[in-house]
């Protein structure tokens, strides 16, 4: 099946003078990161092969892309601990944003720019305390 672009389907904010006319689009393919998680068959986190999922750099609730570059994988713990547990993302975010390559840190960059890194991956590439 090939990739297909989704309309995000949000509305401009309440108080806002006017939203985007023509939403950002997501490339959605179930399949996305499914080979490069077999090929590399380690957790990007912990080392370990055992029970991984495909990791979305930008979730996919954040407009992330179903694409390789916006998948890596990780041990199906740590990401439920990201997701769900109390200082997950501050435990993790770093662990995860270091293990990137630099065509993968380009993507969340690109998308979601270097506030988003702070926030989301507790790393400041501006060389400030975080």
């Amino acid at each position: 099946m090939a990739p297909v672009t989704v309309d995000s389907g949000k509305a401009p904010r309440e108080g806002t003078c006017c939203g985007d006319p023509k939403p950002p689009t997501r490339i959605v393919d179930k399949n996305a990161g499914k080979e490069k998680v077999r090929r590399e068959g380690r957790c990007r986190v912990t080392g370990y092969s055992f029970e991984l999922t495909r990791f979305h750099l930008v979730g996919r609730d954040l407009g992330g892309d179903d694409v390789d570059d916006n998948i890596v994988p990780i041990d199906q713990e740590i990401h439920m601990r990201w997701e769900h547990a109390p200082g997950g993302k501050k435990r993790f975010g770093p662990a995860i944003w270091n293990s990137l390559y630099a065509w993968e840190k380009d993507y969340v960059l690109e998308k979601k720019g270097v506030d988003f890194v702070r926030r989301y991956y507790g790393v400041d590439l501006l060389g400030g305390s975080s």
